[in-house]
This record gives C-alpha cells, structure tokens and sequence, in this order.
C-alpha cells in the first residue's frame, strides 16, 4: 500500500508542530502507519542534520542566498528519506516545505529579487517530490509573536519582528492563493483547529492505493470504467472518513475490493443508480478539468506567460479551479439537512430556483441609517441624561458641531469599540472563491450562504478564451447544471449541491462593522486574495462611503 505525503505549513507560532503529532497520533489510533518529518530534516539524515545546525544557529552569520542553497540542499536530502518512507506505505506528516524558503527568503528579507532563479532552485531540490497535500495555517501576526514569546526558542527565525513576521505571514497567504493551497484559520482551540485539518486530510488519506512497480497514478478514466464492473450492494457507511471520528472505516466507497474510490465526496445516501450517474457526471466534469489544465500549461509556456513548468501549471491550476464540483472539496454543510418546519413552510411560501442577477452587491441595512445619529452615543457617557433624552437635544445642534463630535469620537482612544457600533448587512452574489476568501479576511464575522445552485450564472477568464478552451470550459458547468437538475429532481439535493462548481456564483449575506471597513480598506491589492475579492472590497467601500461619508473618510 503506497503511502501519503502531507505537509503542515505556515508562519512560527501558528502552532504546526502540535497539529502534525496530533493527527499522527489520530491516524495511528486508527492503525495507519506514520512517520513525523520536519523538512529539512535532521533526525533521519545526517547530512541534513548538519546543515540544520548552520541554517539554525544564530551565531553563524549568512546573507539570504546563502540560506537559500543551504535549506535547499538539506530539503533535497530529506524528500529522499520521504520518498522512501511513503513507497513503504507510510503516511508522511511533514512540518514544513519549499514554501517556507519563498515565504522567510523572498517576502519576509526581501533581498532576492529574482523569484524565478529561486524557484528554480527549489523545484531542482524538489524534483518530483510534490505533496499529496499541503496545509497552510494562519494567524494575526500580534498572535504569532505572543504565541513565540511562550516557547523560550532562541533559533535564527524566533528572533525576529513583528514587520517581518508580518511579510512572511503575507507571503504564505498569496503563495498560498496562487497555488490553491487550502488555508486554515488557527485561531480557535487545539482541537477546533485539527478538526478543521482532519476534513482536509481524510478524503487524500482514504484515496491510499496499492503500491505497484512501476507506479501507475489512477486516472480518472479509470475510475469511470471500474463503475460498469459488477457491484455489491452498497453498504450504509459514506465513502469518506468522518471528521468528527478518527476511527472511521476507509475501506472502498461500495464495498468492492476491485473498485477504486472517488477522489470526491459522494453522498451516502444515494440508491446505486443515482450514485452510478453522479460518480460518472462529477468524474466526467473532472476529467475535463484535467485536460484543460494540461492544455492550458502548454499554452501558458508557449505564450511566455510562465517560464517553468511549475509556474505554469500552478496559474493554470488556479484559473481553472473554478471547474472543480464542491465535491472536490470533501463533505460540504448541506441545506438539506435544515429544520424540516422551516423547510415545509418556505417551500410553499417562496419561489423555488429564483434567480435575480441584477445587483450582485447589495447593501440592505445600515445601523444607524445617518452616521450623525451616533452622537447620542457620544454623549452619553458624559451626561447623567437618559439616551432618548440625550438624542433629543444632540439632534438640535449645528451640522458642524455634530461632525467634530463625531470625527473625535471615531478617531480617539475608544475608536475601535465606536467603529465596531456601526454595522452593514450585505447581500451578495459571487463565485466560491471569492466567498472563500473574504471570510479568510474578515474571520470573526458570520456569513450566511444559502444552497449552492448553478442557476445564478458564472463568468469565464479572458485567458481562457485566448486559450481557445472557452468551450470546453462552458462544458463543465454544462454537465454540472445536466447533473444537478437530474439529484434536484430525485430529491437528492445533498448530491445536486455537491454537483455545483466552485465558480458557480452563490448568494449569501455578511454583517460588517466600521471595524471591518476599515481593515478590509487597508488590504492591498491581491496582496493575499484574489482579483474578484479584491474588486468585490472596493465596491462595499463605494456603497458604505455613498451611505455613511463621514466614517468612509475617517476610516480610510
């Protein structure tokens, strides 16, 4: 059995060390063999062990191009003894990779300019060592530094401060965007964090495969033709390993020792029929995607929009990752699943498969609807007046006074308390992504989606057309609408939204404060996002300064 490579990534302090020897000991509960790496590694390797000791020891001074060789030849040192370890049929937890390199290196030092002679050289210390899986952890920077501060390390990166830490952790996030990294927020508990690894990991670790000489991949091709094969009944386990129980069965999703497991989530509760039909559709759409991806590559190289090929099929990734179903992603919250009077009710009283395309940003509601009214509360802690009689008397004075009060009130020592008072209700249509990464952003607050459907339309990259697969393309969402009306109409609408793709567009609503604003209107430029979030920030900031000027203005 061929094992897995996994790598946890992210700034000091974010906490993967802890995450990585808790999964293993998850895995190992459930008796799949583990082993813990730290890349460059030094406890499997002597040589690396050496160069660890350089690279890590303050007292050896070297400039950034230096750090750079070094690392990568411990890093290629490593990857062999990973190698080895995962062809043995072990599951390989591995702290860190090449991104730690471009994310210290390149953002955080910034004093090597050439970003493709580095990544040359770490895609010659990589060579075909890719990861099954790469997870990357973030956190505020105020966070890292007080997390770093309690473990008493004195190696050449804990010493350093929060502006560079800072850029490093930028550099992860956009690394982590142009390559379609997964992203985990490690804010919350030990436990709520490794809760959210375990949905990432369990669909790759249940697609382990028996290790053959040569090693053949799996096609996709392959898995559609293992569905004409003759099935046993389907037992009543889901395909995926639960994330909330490490001691899930990973055995093969209908309980056929000779047929290969979706590389997708596939809902359990499908009759074999309908399941047939969704392994195929949800394969078909991928197996396009994948062609795509390889054409797109070359296209990129013979343009020379990308001059290796890692780069290329990195940003061809990424440009088509919007033709990838929700399944790909693993189980996703169904609104199947919700109260079933709320659903009775709702489903008489409104219309079903509404679609309005015509504002896709809405703001719906202010609190307080003019800006000045929030004078009162200015006031109010300085008068022994009850609010509504407070309110009264500030609505009788001048316009100018009630801006100064309002402006010193919004920029003096409570003004992030005061910001935080004012809030906007959004109604929203964008893509998965875009969603994706505006909750990155905004984390404590609480987006509400409705059920994915691909009726609310999509949009296709213009590189995608100058690539001449604008059809192929359409294709995808073609077969994903195909597949969805035939799980909406059998009543299968966990299967019918896991059929949507991640560039469908969706709707969902978000309540913002002026706190929020403000951070949101200090992001750069797809520092750590992208292109459509970005546009999507700049058009809230437009609506909120059209409704509250005077905070637009101080918060800018």
């Amino acid at each position: 059995m061929r094992g897995k490579y996994i790598v946890i990534e992210g700034a000091e302090g974010v906490g993967k060390t802890t995450q990585v020897h808790k999964i293993a000991e998850a895995l190992r509960s459930i008796e799949i063999p583990v082993k813990v790496f730290r890349e460059p590694d030094g406890e499997s390797d002597r040589t690396t062990q050496v160069i660890r000791q350089i690279t890590q020891d303050p007292s050896y001074p070297m400039n950034s191009r230096t750090e750079v060789l070094l690392y990568n030849a411990g890093r290629s040192q490593s990857l062999e003894k990973i190698r080895a370890a995962r062809d043995d049929g072990f599951v390989c937890l591995v702290d860190r990779s090449y991104l730690t390199t471009l994310a210290i290196q390149f953002y955080g030092r910034g004093d090597i300019a050439d970003y493709e002679r580095l990544n040359q050289i770490i895609e010659f210390a990589v060579g075909d060592m890719k990861s099954d899986l790469t997870i990357v952890l973030d956190a505020p920077v105020d966070v890292l530094m007080a997390r770093k501060s309690q473990t008493g390390e004195k190696e050449r990166f804990d010493q350093l401060d929060a502006a560079f830490l800072g850029r490093v952790r930028s550099g992860y996030l956009w690394e982590a965007q142009q390559r379609n990294l997964p992203v985990i927020y490690a804010l919350g508990t030990t436990d709520e964090v490794f809760r959210d690894i375990w949905k990432l990991l369990t669909p790759v670790i249940a697609q382990r495969e028996p290790h053959k000489e040569p090693s053949e991949p799996i096609s996709v091709a392959d898995i559609i033709e293992s569905l004409h094969k003759p099935q046993e009944p389907v037992p009543e386990k889901s395909n995926a390993i639960d994330d909330s129980e490490p001691d899930t069965d990973t055995n093969s999703n209908d309980g056929s020792k000779d047929a290969l497991p979706p590389t997708f989530y596939v809902p359990p509760e499908l009759e074999i029929n309908e399941r047939e039909q969704y392994i195929q559709a949800v394969s078909a759409i991928i197996s396009t995607h994948e062609t795509m991806t390889h054409q797109l590559t070359q296209y990129l190289l013979d343009q020379n929009l990308a001059t290796m090929p890692s780069i290329a099929t990195s940003m061809a990734e990424r440009f088509l990752r919007p033709t990838l179903p929700l399944a790909t992603l693993g189980e996703q919250r169904s609104h199947s699943n919700v109260d079933e009077t709320i659903h009775s009710i709702t489903s008489k009283l409104l219309p079903r498969n509404y679609v309005d395309r015509t504002e896709p940003i809405r703001l719906t509601r202010t609190s307080p609807r003019n800006e000045l009214d929030c004078v009162a509360e200015v006031l109010y802690e300085y008068s022994d007046l009850p609010l509504v009689d407070t309110d009264a008397i500030t609505r009788m004075l001048p316009y100018e006074t009630k801006v100064q009060l309002l402006k010193s009130y919004l920029t003096g020592q409570h003004a992030e308390q005061a910001l935080k008072s004012v809030t906007y209700q959004w109604d929203l249509i964008t893509d998965y992504a875009t969603y994706e990464d505006f909750v990155k952003l905004t984390s404590n607050t609480s987006a509400i989606v409705q059920a994915p459907s691909p009726r609310h339309g999509y949009e296709t990259p213009e590189i995608i057309e100058q690539a001449d697969l604008g059809d192929d393309y359409a294709d995808c969402f073609d077969q994903s609408l195909a597949l969805y009306s035939k799980m909406q109409s059998a009543g299968q609408m966990q299967a019918a939204e896991h059929a949507v793709l991640i560039g469908d567009r969706l709707r969902w609503k978000v309540t913002t404060d002026a706190n929020d604003m403000r951070i949101l209107s200090h992001v750069p430029d797809n520092a750590i996002m992208g292109v459509e979030c970005s546009a999507l920030i700049r058009d809230m900031l437009e609506k909120q300064a059209e409704t509250h000027p005077l905070v637009s203005e101080i918060i800018q």
